[in-house]
């Protein structure tokens, strides 16, 4: 009879141990569908404009001054999109492991075209 239940236990075990502690919501506020978006090196694939996606499977995540670090890339589905490079530093960067975070995409017109950037979640 015990046996009987050993086998629920272990399924629910790992997944309480072993849950997911870092949740990252990006929101798509560009005005445009997005493709081939990667985040921190990470392909995280496409986003519909005015839509969410939540990326569940970072182990940790870094953050400077309240944003996340270095900058997101992606394509704007029917226009240029310009890749700026801005000398990156460390000061005030952290690394996460837990906690759920919420950034905004969006679009800045440059003379070079348009160009994504990260902006606080309100």
């Amino acid at each position: 009879m015990q046996l009987k239940y050993l086998k629920y236990l272990l399924i629910l075990v790992p997944l309480n141990c072993f849950g997911q502690k870092l949740k990252i919501e990006i929101f798509n506020k560009t005005g445009f569908d997005l493709d081939s978006i990667k985040v921190q090196g990470k392909y995280i694939g496409s986003i519909k404009k005015n839509s969410s996606i939540v990326l569940s499977d970072f182990m940790k995540f870094k953050i400077q001054d309240g944003l996340p670090f270095g900058f997101p890339y992606g394509v704007i589905v029917g226009e240029k999109t310009y890749k700026g490079f801005y000398g990156l530093c460390g000061t005030g960067m952290k690394t996460v492991k837990r906690g759920k975070f919420r950034f905004n995409l969006i679009c800045k017109e440059r003379e070079t075209g348009k160009e994504l950037l990260w902006d606080e979640h309100k």
